[in-house]
């Protein structure tokens, strides 16, 4: 499912609480920067018989607890 960056940094803010304002800065944006990309897993499930068995949610879910385990691990008293 092709996912815009924007809308996963909006869920990840939003599962890890924090309000910020986030701005597009066009000057930093080259002409050839791709817009739009994704992959397709067709082939993988032809051939392989491969199915996704992470939902969308549970992979949000966990960068957000292992970014924070990075974190209170960088913040812990040596």
């Amino acid at each position: 499912t092709p996912r815009n960056v924007g809308d996963i940094l909006h869920a990840l803010l939003q599962r890890a609480g924090v309000r910020a304002s986030v701005e597009e800065v066009a000057a930093a944006l080259r002409p050839n920067d791709l817009l739009r990309s994704c992959g397709n897993a067709a082939r993988a499930r032809e051939w392989l018989g491969w199915q996704p068995a992470i939902s969308w949610e549970t992979t949000l879910d966990d960068v957000s607890a292992d970014w924070r385990a990075r974190v209170a691990a960088e913040a812990a008293p040596l």
